[in-house]
């Protein structure tokens, strides 16, 4: 176990990283999949789903980009490129690092949101624990509120990530000239202060489903998310792979439309 102490963050619980790799990773995934997700929103390649999950509702923004997998990683990862996008951060930044090794590593993060609904919901601030991995076919993250003494004189309120994660994955067609990448994020957070839980899960599917279009409109502007150069797909393999996402698209409206049946 470790925990961490810096000149400007103490926590109030320590920290295994190990654990939050194998244990807390694991837990939250198979979580989300046994859960019942409920389509509320649909644009393009994107779709926006919420489920109750222990008793908190959580949000899930699905899109497929047509860009370099690294890429995309990078901007949902990394604080320099995520704040050229993302609107609904005012502030991104790492405060102490617990373990960092080839593939992984844990680190706590500090954010500061945009103000939201019109201004009706102000600016919050989040202290997280977040885990950055390497998978098979691209890479995930988890991240988490954590309790600490930090004081960054914004007198801000103190804001509540529950588990939260993004998954960026190749799909089996991609190539680094004809790139096929698959963004599923999670999200679940308490505002606190005097913003009710209704006005919180009312507004987060908008700003999810806005986030990954400023995502999209970001990447079409960076060089190395878009297709090497080199050797197209022939004619007949751009044709079988537009087959499979159509396939693909469709299976996913089907289960739409069933899960929407059940509902009713």
């Amino acid at each position: 176990a470790m925990s961490a102490k810096t000149a400007a963050v103490t926590l109030r619980e320590e920290v295994d990283a190990e654990a939050v790799l194998t244990v807390e990773l694991g837990a939250f995934l198979e979580s989300v999949n046994d859960a019942h997700w409920k389509l509320c929103k649909k644009k393009g390649p994107t779709r926006v789903y919420k489920a109750t999950i222990e008793g908190r509702t959580v949000v899930k923004t699905v899109t497929r980009l047509p860009f370099q997998a690294e890429a995309v990683y990078r901007a949902v990862s990394d604080s320099e490129w995520n704040q050229k996008f993302d609107k609904a951060l005012l502030v991104y930044e790492e405060l102490a690092n617990f373990k960092k090794e080839e593939t992984w590593r844990v680190d706590l993060v500090r954010a500061v949101s945009a103000p939201a609904a019109k201004g009706a919901i102000a600016s919050r601030e989040f202290i997280d624990l977040r885990l950055l991995a390497a998978t098979e076919d691209g890479w995930c993250t988890l991240q988490r509120s954590v309790e600490c003494d930090y004081e960054s004189g914004s007198g801000l309120v103190r804001a509540w990530t529950y588990p939260s994660s993004s998954i960026i994955q190749r799909t089996s067609s991609s190539t680094p000239q004809h790139p096929r990448t698959l963004l599923t994020e999670f999200c679940s957070c308490d505002l606190r202060g005097n913003i009710p839980p209704w006005l919180v899960f009312k507004t987060l599917p908008g700003v999810r489903q806005k986030h990954h279009l400023a995502l999209m409109n970001y990447l079409k502007t960076v060089p190395e998310a878009q297709p090497k150069e080199g050797k197209s797909p022939t004619a007949e393999e751009s044709e079988e792979e537009e087959e499979e996402e159509e396939v693909e698209e469709e299976e996913e409206d089907e289960e739409d439309a069933n899960e929407g049946e059940n509902d009713s």
